[in-house]
């Protein structure tokens, strides 16, 4: 039998080779999966996919949350969370206004109270807004948009200091002292609103009215649908005004008037309001920023976002950037998720 035991324990060790050999392949061949499965650092958005925004800064947030949402994915500081069916949130990841994977994500990432958002352009508005929302449900109020800086190709960041987001509903909102303005403080500079409107790319600006209705506050609406953007005013927050009454000439007393010499005065205006084409919001000096300069500029403003769930994110974020350009208060602002 001893000539034998030499063989076998050549065998024996020629096995263990094989197996080692194969451990090794096995190994490596996971490592080479992996490194083809793993997920670039490089941010998934390009220059040109931002939108375009008059309000910009070099920097976002120090130790905000990253995320990136693309036409087909949605990563938070890196990491893929979640894709999207058609640039849109699947049916069984909505957790009320938010997103289910992205409020796990963030629970379990370190707390951070700041956001840096870089959106794809054409991302629906819903898309954009149930993001916003799934921040605000996990304490983060502040968010910086990524945007182009102006007409240029510079990267830059939109900041918003405070956002919010509620269901679409047909309710006027109560904003704090800081950003309410009272109606009386439109008919001072609605003359020079309305100049200003007319520039370029209008569709209607609103003529000052000869009546402007007293007291109560203003409720400013900023509305994109298609390719129009549209600043909306109303007036609430006081009774109606009491209708006026035809007025005529003076009478000598017990003597009828005439009918015919009667003049109906016009009600008093509680609404105004100044529609652009989308073009309006990616021009250099942009009438809507002229417009809205005059009432906005100095004193901060409350404003509630309204658009279609699939308007494209690049025309909100524009409309924005439009309307707060560089040298104004930053808004306070209020998005409404539409309905699917």
């Amino acid at each position: 039998m001893l000539p034998f035991g030499p063989m076998k324990l050549g065998v024996m060790k020629f096995s263990k080779g094989v197996v080692l050999l194969a451990g090794l392949l096995l190994s490596f061949g996971c490592e080479d999966e992996e490194a083809e499965n793993a997920e670039s650092a490089e941010p998934i958005l390009g220059i040109m996919e931002m939108p375009i925004s008059f309000r910009h800064q070099a920097a976002a947030p120090n130790n905000a949350l990253q995320i990136e949402a693309s036409p087909s994915r949605l990563r938070l500081d890196g990491t893929t969370v979640l894709e999207w069916e058609g640039g849109r949130v699947p049916d069984a990841s909505q957790d009320g206004m938010a997103i289910r994977e992205l409020a796990s994500a963030i629970a379990a990432a370190p707390a951070r109270s700041a956001a840096a958002l870089s959106l794809h352009a054409n991302l629906p508005y819903e898309t954009t807004t149930r993001i916003l929302a799934t921040l605000q449900a996990a304490n983060v109020h502040e968010a910086a948009f990524a945007v182009r800086a102006g007409t240029s190709t510079d990267a830059a960041w939109m900041v918003l200091p405070r956002f919010e987001v509620r269901e679409e509903v047909d309710e006027f909102y109560e904003w704090p002292a800081s950003h309410t303005r009272a109606w009386s403080e439109l008919g001072p500079v609605w003359s020079d609103m309305y100049s200003a409107c007319r520039e370029e790319h209008y569709v209607d600006c609103a003529f000052k009215a000869t009546n402007i209705a007293e007291g109560g506050n203003m409720h400013i609406t900023l509305f994109a649908r298609g390719n129009a953007v549209k600043v909306d005013l109303h007036r609430f927050g006081a009774p109606d005004p009491e209708p006026t009454r035809p007025s005529g000439p003076a009478l000598i007393e017990g003597i009828a008037p005439d009918p015919t010499e009667m003049v109906e005065e016009a009600p008093p205006a509680v609404t105004a309001a100044f529609t652009w084409r989308f073009e309006a919001s990616v021009q250099e000096d942009s009438p809507l920023s002229k417009t809205m300069r005059p009432l906005c500029g100095v004193s901060p403003c409350g404003v509630l976002m309204v658009a279609e769930g699939q308007t494209q994110t690049m025309r909100i974020v524009s409309f924005l950037g439009s309307a707060f350009p560089n040298g104004t208060e930053p808004p306070l602002v209020m998005f409404q998720v539409p309905p699917r």
